[in-house]
């Protein structure tokens, strides 16, 4: 049983959806759990009958109660008719769960505006106010949570939210019981990936530790990458000696540069550490690289790069201000990423979720590249150097939200040599990769399509140190790995496609429906006449 949406949520555009919306639902996707948010339907999409079918599909609902939240009746209209779910789902037996959150707002507040008759919303009746509170009476009998943005940290507070989804769902059968999921603990128990370097965040406490450094530090250690973050509230603080030693240890630096980032003596002692550190192993012979991402947090980098405004160091004279200036400019030299949140003109704003992953998909993209052994540089110029290059030119964009998927065909005379060379090369580059060898032989088995599935979800949606899925899973609880192969950069390999490829189909319907994020797909045959049917571009 699978729903066209797991979650849906609610909520007030003008007050959340740029950040506790935009976070709350690239967290459940991260879990294989889809949701709908209005502002990512399609042009041309009707408003009015998505959200109701949206709504009527979903088994669980999340509503974000917000200052704005009663002055708008599409958002009261959501709310009355998630209750009548209710009564609908009772009737029918069917899995139904809402949870209320209170956004910046006090229950008081909400119940208080049980007790108003009159029309507040434009162009609203007396009968719709009346059915309106109705349904927030309901709403208002769930248990809900409560969130403060001024003092919750956005991922651990999000994450208890996250949880309670999850463990609803585990508990219906709409997702797998996995054998980590402890239902009292905390949905994302760290596993430090046994090669990956650890990640240095700096940044101003008062500015973006509660949320986007929150936020950051959660995706990372979702995917096993140990982060040092000074003064983080809700982990150990370090001392003087064991943040010089951190950034020293640290393969990736990410740097927030916000308004009042140079109020700190702290922060501008790291950026200098940081900037030595990274020209100290630019110089050296090491096979060791240090990134260093700057993200530009409501400021320009002219500003920093020149210390003007809100970068100005001040009366600070002498060696120690050349030291900071030095490093400030260097850093503003850097290519990195700019994030908008304060603008009078919300269009302009981004959102939360998006640019955060992007930064995180680049740090764990710079340390797979740490971990890929060295391919022989002989045996690369010596075979398909051409279609290596080919290759190499479709991958350098570095636009992980495109939707495309590449595939490429490989005449393939020398068994897998080819695409072992592609994975020393390019494997880095991807969050997940999975090699089907023998495609055609083990296609023709009893089962053997099954198999292949089986093999392609846990290879794309299973880390190192989990067991593969059962055959059982994978027909059960199909729409939630594919959900999960959705939210990644994967590399899929086809080695020994036969002269029929006809048996092969479904599995590859599979893979083009469900890879994005400018994913990979190579076809591996000594049939030349099957690759140029099956490859287009």
């Amino acid at each position: 049983m699978y729903s066209d949406y797991s979650v849906f949520i609610c909520h007030r555009g003008r007050d959340t959806k740029h950040n506790v919306v935009s976070v709350l639902q690239g967290m459940l996707r991260l879990k294989g759990i889809r949701s709908f948010v209005d502002y990512e339907m399609g042009e041309g999409s009707e408003v009015n009958s998505s959200i109701k079918k949206a709504i009527q599909s979903s088994l669980l609902h999340i509503v974000i109660l917000s200052k704005n939240f009663k002055n708008s009746g599409w958002c009261l209209n959501e709310v009355h008719q998630i209750m009548n779910m209710k009564e609908a789902a009772t009737t029918f037996s069917k899995p139904f769960k809402v949870i209320p959150v209170f956004y910046d707002v006090e229950f008081d507040h909400v119940n208080s505006f049980l007790n108003e008759h009159k029309p507040i919303v434009t162009r609203s009746t007396i009968e719709q106010v009346e059915s309106w509170n109705k349904a927030l009476e309901g709403l208002l009998q769930h248990r809900g949570f409560k969130y403060n943005s001024k003092t919750a940290f956005q991922w651990e507070e999000l994450n208890t939210i996250v949880s309670e989804v999850e463990a609803f769902l585990i508990s219906h059968n709409i997702l797998p019981y996995p054998s980590h999921y402890h239902e009292k603990g905390s949905a994302w128990e760290i596993d430090v990936h046994p090669h990956y370097s650890s990640v240095f965040i700096c940044h101003n406490k008062e500015d973006t530790q509660r949320n986007v450094v929150s936020v950051l530090r959660g995706i990372l250690r979702s995917c096993g990458i140990r982060c040092f973050v000074v003064d983080y509230d809700k982990e150990e603080t370090l001392t003087k000696f064991d943040i010089v030693e951190a950034i020293r240890k640290s393969a990736v630096h990410v740097v927030f540069l916000s308004p009042s980032f140079v109020i700190s003596r702290q922060c501008l002692g790291e950026i200098v550490e940081i900037m030595r550190v990274r020209d100290s192993t630019d110089s050296s012979e090491t096979e060791r690289q240090v990134k260093v991402l700057p993200v530009f947090y409501d400021v320009e980098p002219y500003m920093v790069r020149h210390q003007i405004k809100h970068f100005d160091l001040g009366n600070v004279g002498g060696s120690t201000k050349e030291r900071w200036a030095n490093a400030l400019t260097c850093l503003a030299n850097l290519k990195g990423f700019e994030y908008v949140t304060s603008t009078e003109d919300k269009r302009l704003q981004q959102f939360q979720w998006e640019t955060v992953h992007k930064i995180a998909a680049k740090v764990e993209a710079h340390l797979r590249k740490g971990v890929i052994p060295c391919n022989t540089k002989r045996k690369r110029e010596k075979l398909y150097q051409q279609k290596l290059n080919q290759v190499l030119e479709a991958l350098k964009s570095e636009d992980l939200v495109s939707k495309d998927l590449f595939v490429v065909g490989v005449y393939e005379r020398n068994k897998s040599q080819f695409t072992e060379l592609m994975v020393e090369e390019f494997g880095y580059r991807f969050d997940a990769i999975c090699i089907l060898s023998n495609v055609m032989e083990e296609s023709s088995q009893p089962g053997g399509r099954s198999h292949l599935l089986r093999k392609l979800y846990s290879d794309l949606t299973r880390k190192q140190k989990e067991e593969p899925l059962s055959l059982d899973d994978t027909t059960m609880h199909r729409r939630h790995y594919e959900q999960l192969m959705q939210n990644k950069r994967c590399f899929v390999v086809f080695n020994g496609i036969g002269n029929d490829i006809e048996d092969l189909t479904p599995l590859l319907q599979v893979v083009t429906k469900n890879l994005k994020n400018r994913s990979l797909v190579v076809l591996a045959s000594r049939f030349q006449h099957v690759l140029q049917e099956q490859v287009k571009s």
